[in-house]
């Protein structure tokens, strides 16, 4: 059996993590074994992916000559390999750098110098970026979408539907409106209260309105005039299954460095009715049909106007690119 390394700055629940862990699923199922490497910060999370891979928390030269690839999921990484590099070109390593993040033109530019020069492989996650890429990157370049694996199949999707909606006391034939992030600035909190605020006050309409997650904008909520008509659960585990409970799922952000939201994906690959904001990657992944403000998404909910068939990233879209990538 061959061996992964997937090189992370911390263990916790995030988004560079997610993908290491993704990406670990696939790779069992291609007979490739997973060693997690970063600094164990969540118990809970470092428990859930050991089921997946060894776990560690510092790399050593014995790790890299046992392993056949590497992921580089962080720019401290990436410099920490230099010292390895030797090692990594005699033994003919295939390393992998990951681009979670959009960054401004000058810094890829200087980025990719240590890429090219440390890395064999390049995986773009995002159309976004593409014209950068192209310029800079002068390893080999791999598309892969983010992906999401359904933690549950969809046969029983119904039976978790109603179980999550009497658990949370919501009608069986109630139409749910989801919202779900990190109460950070540009993720969209506001225009989810503001879509509450303008439904309850005038829409013929009666939604239930559940709003999954927690942050710095927490008090937005806590100060809300209809707190009383909002189900807010804070951080769950499982977002999934409210997902599924849910009919209905807004996606606001307009978060700066957003190149390819696991959430939207989630929703997607769920077959969620989704109303969300135009930015490049939401037209990329909803087929261009997006709103360009509130008003828009008001509209559109009125009108039951919402994205067709979609494209799914999902187990099968994965190992197809797995297996073509390795």
């Amino acid at each position: 059996m061959k061996i992964a390394l997937h090189l992370l700055k911390s263990l916790k629940h995030g988004g560079g993590e997610t993908v290491a862990l993704n990406y670990a699923k696939i790779l069992n199922d291609l007979d490739v074994k997973s060693v997690f490497v970063g600094k164990k910060v969540s118990l809970e999370f470092t428990d859930m992916i050991s089921k997946y891979g060894n776990v560690q928390e510092k790399i050593s030269k014995s790790d890299i000559l046992k392993s056949d690839y590497l992921f580089v999921h962080t720019n401290m990484n990436l410099l920490k390999l230099i010292r390895y590099l030797p090692l990594i070109k005699r033994h003919k390593k295939r390393v992998f750098y990951i681009q979670h993040l959009n960054y401004s033109e000058r810094k890829f530019s200087i980025l990719c110098k240590i890429i090219n020069l440390v890395c064999t492989d390049f995986i773009q996650i995002t159309p976004i970026i593409a014209t950068n890429v192209k310029k800079y990157v002068k390893i080999k370049t791999s598309y892969l979408n983010n992906f999401y694996l359904n933690l549950e199949k969809e046969k029983d999707w119904d039976e978790i539907r109603r179980i999550k909606r009497q658990e949370l006391n919501i009608n069986s034939t109630a139409e749910v409106i989801m919202f779900s992030a990190v109460f950070k600035e540009g993720k969209g909190l506001r225009d989810m209260l503001d879509l509450v605020l303008t439904t309850i006050e005038s829409s013929e309409k009666d939604y239930v309105y559940l709003i999954v997650g927690d942050g710095p904008e927490r008090y937005l909520i806590e100060n809300f005039k209809y707190r009383n008509k909002v189900i807010w659960t804070g951080f769950v585990n499982r977002v999934e299954d409210y997902l599924i409970a849910s009919d209905i799922y807004f996606f606001p952000s307009l978060f700066n460095f957003e190149m390819m939201p696991m959430a939207l994906i989630e929703a997607i690959n769920l077959n969620k009715k989704i109303l969300s904001y135009k930015t490049d990657i939401n037209d990329y992944l909803l087929n261009d049909l997006t709103c360009k403000n509130l008003d828009e998404v008001l509209h559109n909910l009125k009108n039951d106007i919402y994205p067709g068939e979609m494209m799914k990233y999902n187990y099968q879209y994965a190992f197809k690119k797995f297996s073509d990538i390795l």
